[in-house]
């Protein structure tokens, strides 16, 4: 289980390449819809790189 609130936004534009949204959840797993603030007007504040994705060409800093 990842110990991080997982993402629920499915409308999100960043999350094949978000741990939020990647990562494989656990039955007890918390989970928050972070579309609100989590954005491209926030810089994406709450994302998070999979390591196990590619990020080349996506123009976001993975240093967030």
């Amino acid at each position: 289980m990842p110990d991080i609130t997982m993402c629920s936004n499915e409308n999100c534009q960043m999350k094949n390449s978000c741990l939020r949204h990647t990562a494989p959840p656990d039955k007890y797993q918390s989970w928050s819809d972070f579309g609100g603030f989590c954005n491209e007007g926030t810089n994406y504040s709450y994302y998070m790189l999979d390591w196990r994705t590619d990020l080349e060409g996506s123009g976001v800093n993975a240093c967030n």
